[in-house]
């Protein structure tokens, strides 16, 4: 197989997939065409006699193109899952922390106003804390969020900088990107861990005497 016959399947692979619909090419599925297509060269050229027919080949570009597509869609929605699956989770601890440091506002202020409790009392400054420790994972949501944003733009910005010109500015997208995500995750787990230690204080506010 020559040079140009290898490029051009590739080419039709890849036309092949954008016309299908997919804006992605899996980089496994890629690897896997273009070492069946180097095997294929590598048997032509050591055994001519037993080249592929023209139909043989038209054949295996369609079984190619078949599973490049079908593993690009699922590298697509994969990346898609997970991506919802983060930001339902952020809105989850945005929730939760939300609604507790409200509910504690609230009844400390109906208290306060009723006469049962007067600021400075230790029960009153227990509920504060608690109330402080949700807001402070509210923010923290909130925060993971922003830099979950900050990880998919940079990714984005990768992905169309990624051309050999500007290979490098690439790798700084994907690494500015890498360590946005990681910094969202901590802001992610410590939005879920604070709701524990708050609900620990506010419960012992309410059964410490």
């Amino acid at each position: 197989m020559k040079a140009t016959e290898v490029l051009r399947q590739i080419q039709i692979a890849i036309d092949g997939v954008r016309n299908d619909g997919q804006s992605v090419i899996s980089v496994t599925a890629m690897g896997e065409f273009i070492a069946k297509l180097f095997d294929e060269a590598e048997t032509s050229e050591a055994e001519p006699t037993k080249a592929l027919t023209p139909e043989q080949q038209a054949q295996q570009l369609e079984i190619w193109k078949a599973t490049l597509a079908s593993d690009s869609m699922h590298s697509v929605e994969m990346f898609k899952s997970v991506i919802e699956a983060g930001q339902t989770a952020l809105k989850s601890a945005i929730v939760i922390n939300g609604g507790a440091a409200a509910a504690l506002l609230a009844f400390a202020g109906n208290s306060v106003i009723k006469g049962y409790l007067v600021p400075g009392q230790p029960v009153l400054v227990r509920f504060g804390i608690a109330m402080l420790i949700f807001s402070i994972g509210l923010t923290c949501a909130g925060f993971g969020t922003g830099f979950r944003y900050i990880s998919q733009a940079s990714y984005a910005a990768a992905m169309r900088a990624r051309r050999p010109e500007g290979a490098t500015k690439s790798k700084r997208w994907d690494q500015l990107g890498g360590a946005a995500n990681y910094v969202s995750i901590a802001f992610g787990v410590a939005a879920f861990a604070l709701p524990v230690w708050g609900a620990v204080r506010a419960y012992s506010a309410l059964a410490t005497p």
